[in-house]
């Protein structure tokens, strides 16, 4: 794949943002020429999902109005590089891309939970867990009140990851 700008989707999706606050203008990579290049992104408008894979989702999350993009990612590890063969201690996600005057996070987070499996324990492998990663303080306390309520409602714990994106990143996975 090289460097993450060389991906067509990518250099069209950045042309498109130029100028406008509510795309990925903020997107970076820390390596260069290696096969999944870390990503990082401005934590105002992205926020990172897992639901057990990443193909599945990545077509689910395309639908929604307002959502910008979706890149299918591997996250929470300490593997530099990850891939599909070696992903090591990662889980496959989506980084979704949003436009906030579209879709509020609040409701990019309802729309996961219609679609997670909130019964599944955290301990099975962790390359397909579920989860929400957050981005910032923001996300973390949104998240946290829909577990809550989630959790007063249906008189159980909902057995997801939930965290911060680490010092480790995020890195896009092969297409």
């Amino acid at each position: 794949i090289g460097n993450l700008f060389t991906n067509r989707r990518w250099k069209a999706h950045l042309k498109k943002s130029r100028g406008k606050s509510t795309m990925a203008s903020g997107v970076t990579t820390t390596s260069n020429n290696s096969i999944c290049p870390r990503i990082d992104f401005d934590p105002l408008i992205t926020t990172t999902f897992a639901l057990g894979w990443f193909w599945g989702p990545e077509r689910t999350f395309r639908r929604v109005d307002g959502v910008v993009d979706v890149i299918c990612v591997y996250i929470g590890g300490e593997t530099i590089n990850p891939t599909y063969q070696s992903i090591g201690d990662h889980t496959e996600g989506v980084t979704i891309t949003f436009d906030e005057k579209k879709i509020s996070f609040g409701e990019l987070v309802e729309f996961f939970f219609s679609k997670a499996n909130l019964t599944e324990s955290c301990s099975r492998s962790k390359q397909y867990q579920t989860g929400i990663w957050w981005h910032n303080d923001e996300q973390k306390k949104i998240v946290n009140e829909k577990i809550r309520l989630l959790e007063e409602k249906n008189n159980w714990n909902i057995q997801i990851h939930r965290g911060p994106v680490t010092e480790s990143g995020i890195y896009k996975a092969e297409e």
